[in-house]
């Protein structure tokens, strides 16, 4: 995060959540290599799982560049 986010919260807390989200998506993901093969249900859960944060992923980078775009930030 460089200094200009530091002065705007907005900004700030997008990316957080983004960061969030990805950390959340990795340690997620994990579970994947776990249960290919061993546990279907569980493999399609946590396939679902990753499906969903990456939405949530795509839509705070999009919110993060129309605030950057308006804000100018």
């Amino acid at each position: 995060m460089n200094l200009t986010a530091g002065y705007c919260p907005t900004r700030r807390d997008l990316e957080e959540r983004g960061w969030n989200l990805v950390s959340r998506l990795s340690s997620v993901s994990g579970g994947l290599l776990r249960y290919a093969g061993v546990d279907p249900k569980a493999f399609n859960a946590t396939t679902a799982e990753c499906s969903d944060i990456r939405v949530q992923i795509t839509a705070t980078r999009r919110l993060l560049s129309k605030h950057r775009e308006q804000h100018g930030c």
